[in-house]
């Protein structure tokens, strides 16, 4: 019920108050898009599942993520489990940890992964680019390929030129263009194909292709050594702790998300409570104490009674979004705070860019044992004090 409620409440806010062809911004710790989106679409969650088309840009975080539908643009796309099942009009970029490709991809195919398969199924468009672990690449690649990787397979057909750099190299593909291979473990099958030039590198010197066709030359060159045994455990290395920070980073971007909403959708509702914070901090504070209590009870009370029960529903997913998001807000009040008490005039991207800043180092302060918490926490407070008055304030006028 809350993801369907959380998702429902952002479109709705969208299609009031957002001009015709707005990008659409969905949250959620579960995430389930079952709708078309005619726009470039912003999502981040725990888990996502897009099972509907979006004809514009796609821009997704998420822990585990499902493509279940086609992206007519680009799709840009972080996460730690990643499934991207079908097609991609345009350029894709991916970072993760466990990356699956089975489809098309219209364009470019950049990829950081811990372990990264592009299935035979899939038809890259243009050049595809891969930094990872253990890359197993099946599909048709009809522009240029380039991969530097612990552990590579390589099969299917490369239109245009291949420059890879592994640990261990199994190959076996069909190749259009030049070829550039330097392994330390290097193995060519005798089923692959160079229509031009060969050149590689292994630690034993001259390669035997065997029954492998080269119609251009096949040259070793010891240029092509590389010190990379450290190099690419390092590159592993770091594109493993990529995909682990994307499995947290999907909430920077859902908070990220929320602040540029709020920005949007507010004018001055921000400046009231900063002013408020800046007039009574103490009062906002125990205001807002009473707010985080008092919540629970009062949707408790509505729902006793079966006329109730829309507005206690109502005021829980407020209450839990208010919660979840509780930093971001947090991080917009503090940054109006400041323009105001400094006499600042930032417009709305140096402002937005400043929120998100702000939300980072409240994240920051949350790390330092005991005191970090406990003034997020009192700073929280102070923030639900002074936007409760003041919503409190705006009632009392169009009542």
């Amino acid at each position: 019920m809350k993801k369907y409620s959380l998702l429902s409440l952002s479109l709705l806010l969208f299609s009031v108050t957002m001009p015709a062809h707005a990008a659409f911004f969905m949250t959620e710790d579960e995430l389930t898009v079952v709708i078309p989106l005619n726009d470039d679409t912003y999502a981040a969650g725990g888990m996502v599942s897009m099972q509907e088309t979006v004809d514009g840009d796609l821009y997704l975080a998420g822990g585990e993520v499902a493509m279940k539908a086609n992206v007519d643009e680009d799709l840009t796309l972080v996460g730690g489990d990643i499934t991207v099942g079908e097609t991609v009009g345009d350029d894709a970029r991916i970072a993760g940890g466990k990356i699956i490709i089975t489809s098309d991809v219209g364009d470019d195919l950049i990829v950081l992964g811990g372990e990264v398969t592009v299935s035979e199924s899939s038809t890259i468009g243009g050049d595809v680019y891969v930094l990872g672990g253990d890359i197993v690449l099946d599909g048709t690649i009809e522009g240029d390929l380039y991969v530097r990787a612990g552990s590579v397979k390589v099969s299917g057909t490369i239109g245009g030129n291949v420059d890879i750099r592994a640990d261990s190299l199994r190959f076996s593909a069909e190749v259009g263009g030049n070829s550039i291979l330097s392994s330390k473990d290097l193995h060519i099958s005798n089923t692959a194909q160079f229509q031009q030039d060969v050149h590689y590198w292994q630690p034993q010197g001259q390669y035997y292709f065997a029954g492998a066709s080269v119609q251009g030359k096949a040259e070793y060159d010891e240029s092509l050594s590389f010190q990379a045994m450290d190099d690419l455990k390092k590159g592993a290395a770091q594109v493993f702790a990529a995909g682990v920070m994307a499995i947290a980073g999907y909430a920077l971007l859902s908070a990220s998300l929320v602040i540029l909403l709020l920005i949007l959708l507010t004018k001055t509702y921000f400046t009231d409570a900063a002013k408020r914070l800046q007039r009574a901090p103490g009062v906002s504070f125990w205001y807002g104490l009473l707010y985080i209590i008092v919540t629970p009870f009062i949707a408790f009370f509505f729902l006793l009674s079966v006329i109730g029960i829309p507005i206690a529903l109502f005021i829980g997913v407020l209450y839990v979004f208010s919660m979840v998001f509780a930093r971001a807000f947090t991080a917009i009040l503090l940054t109006k705070w400041l323009q105001i008490h400094y006499d600042k005039k930032w417009n709305t991207g140096i402002f937005y860019v400043l929120s998100v800043g702000m939300y980072l180092l409240i994240r920051i302060v949350d790390l330092i044992p005991f005191i970090g918490p406990l003034l997020s926490l009192i700073v929280t407070l102070m923030m639900f004090g002074s936007v409760g008055y003041t919503e409190y304030q705006k009632f009392k006028k169009v009542r």
